[in-house]
């Protein structure tokens, strides 16, 4: 079965419950705040998210490799991650997996995987088109701050790895550059699915003390416009903040130009 059937296959309408609610779909990026928008859709008593807002279906699909659960099968114990590989494996269909958790109180569900900002527009439209009720949103960045957001989340994760000389070659990795090629994946997105199904937002604005950006998202996913205080995680805590160490180098004038341009 080739990809695309198997996406098709993947996505097929159960006629469950999870086909009568709103179904919102987040794009990512990556270092764009979907990991704090993860939380509170969590904490949201209107929205289902999974315990692990990352499904990394689709992507794995197109990228035609088996899903990044599969190296950590035998440790696995939660119910989620089992049900996530089945749906990898085509022994659970994606609906199928809401369908089974959905509560009558909940009036919207989805995921968040920053990978999919990067499908190719059949495998967003196929998508977009499995459901009734499909809204997309999409976080964003100042490029030059997810980047270097993106460098140092990296090298937090890996000691060995120095910062101050990957300013100018991370440049030359696509693991650092891809999410920020906005032009490309909006493009994409825009090709195949209605402006007013999309909603975009910008970090800056999620973390500049106020909610409007945060409830123009409730207001797409057609849930309550609940304060994030509310639901105890208050924007100030940023999840995931990536800091540099006060000794490390910034990057400096010349620097910042090249990642600029």
């Amino acid at each position: 079965m080739d990809k695309h059937a198997l996406l098709k296959a993947t996505l097929r309408n159960t006629g469950g419950p999870s086909q009568e609610k709103l179904f919102g779909l987040g794009l990512g990026a990556q270092r764009c705040g979907s990991t704090w928008l993860g939380k509170y859709l969590n904490n949201h008593p209107e929205f289902y998210i999974p315990p692990i807002k990352e499904m990394h279906i689709f992507d794995t699909i197109s990228r035609e490799k088996k899903h990044p659960l599969s190296k950590k099968k035998q440790v696995i114990i939660q119910q989620t991650h089992q049900d996530i590989l089945k749906i990898s494996e085509q022994e659970k269909g994606y609906y199928e997996f809401f369908d089974e958790n959905l509560r009558p109180e909940i009036r919207a569900f989805g995921e968040i995987t920053p990978e999919y900002s990067l499908l190719s527009q059949k495998f967003l439209e196929s998508i977009a088109n499995s459901h009734p009720n499909t809204r997309i949103f999409v976080s964003l960045r100042r490029p030059i701050g997810r980047y270097l957001s993106a460098l140092t989340y990296y090298g937090r994760l890996r000691p060995k790895f120095n910062l101050e000389k990957n300013y100018l070659k991370g440049l030359r990795k696509k693991l650092f550059c891809h999410y920020t090629q906005y032009t490309v994946n909006i493009t994409n997105l825009l090709a195949v699915v209605p402006r007013d199904k999309i909603c975009f937002l910008f970090y800056e604005d999620l973390f500049n003390g106020t909610t409007d950006a945060l409830f123009s998202l409730c207001d797409h996913l057609q849930i309550k416009k609940i304060n994030p205080e509310d639901l105890d995680l208050p924007q100030s805590k940023i999840i995931n903040k990536t800091t540099c160490r006060s000794e490390l180098r910034k990057p400096d004038d010349n620097e910042l130009l090249a990642i600029y341009k």
